[in-house]
């Protein structure tokens, strides 16, 4: 999921519209479904593409039969549920691709999660977190329904990030000590992917995350040495494991999309 927007103006009055709507035809691959991005929006939309793509999490959302509680889970349904039908229809012509405009989702999520809009960019994992949380939340309340709990606890896992030092046995943690409240636990696993790589695979992207990974700027508490070596490790693994392909870096404060493939 990439996680920043692109600003720019509407291009069509379709896209201006309150949509799903019809599909416009659009060039690309057949048998995806676009979401035009509405400015600086193409994080939401990559969230709700991997909701879809995740077969079984999109069909919980879009077949639930029960009235929708809130404003987000309906307008998130119903956008789900548009994409699902179009995605099962013929394409208009060969090789096209529907595409709609997520307006009144849009306006859901700004409404529910105010703290993402389309003035500046955001990253899509920040939105997915806050998103689950708010379509599990019990109206009126910041709990989440009991119906959703599990749901929404799916992705999470447990990890310790340990710090070794490059030049004695010294050795750091970042669990609590007696008396302090347990670590938040992670809800996804970054994968930070070099420019001119190729990754065999998912499991092979998400090496950086884990480590080992050289700290240069480490200074160690023992022997007050410059450098150290990074390793994180589950305590718990997560029922769903949730991936995040980062593929943008600032560098000489010029943001680059890194395109390394995934296989």
């Amino acid at each position: 999921a990439a996680g920043a927007g692109e600003a720019r103006p509407p291009r069509s009055r379709r896209e201006q519209g309150n949509a799903p709507g019809a599909p416009d035809g659009a060039g690309g691959r057949s048998g995806g479904v676009g979401l035009r991005n509405l400015g600086n929006t193409c994080y939401m939309n990559a969230v709700v593409q991997a909701t879809l793509a995740c077969g079984g999490a999109g069909r919980a959302v879009a077949e639930e039969s029960r009235p929708q509680a809130t404003e987000i889970r309906r307008r998130t349904q119903e956008l789900l549920r548009v994409m699902q039908r179009a995605r099962g229809a013929a394409p208009a012509a060969p090789g096209a691709r529907p595409a709609f405009s997520p307006r009144d989702f849009w306006r859901a999520v700004r409404n529910a999660c105010p703290a993402f809009d389309n003035t500046r960019r955001h990253d899509a994992a920040h939105f997915f977190v806050g998103l689950r949380r708010e379509l599990a939340r019990l109206p009126g309340t910041d709990a989440p329904s009991p119906a959703r709990a599990a749901w929404l606890a799916e992705p999470e896992m447990h990890v310790v990030t340990y710090m070794r030092c490059t030049a004695c046995p010294g050795s750091t943690h970042n669990l609590p000590v007696a008396g302090q409240p347990p670590r938040e636990p992670e809800r996804l696993v970054m994968a930070t992917l070099e420019a001119g790589a190729e990754y065999a695979n998912v499991m092979a992207a998400i090496g950086s995350w884990f480590g080992p990974e050289g700290v240069a700027d480490h200074r160690c508490a023992a022997c007050g040495t410059l450098g150290g070596v990074r390793v994180t490790k589950c305590r718990t693994l997560p029922r769903v494991l949730v991936v995040w392909l980062k593929r943008f870096r600032v560098a000489a404060g010029v943001e680059r999309r890194i395109g390394a493939p995934v296989h």
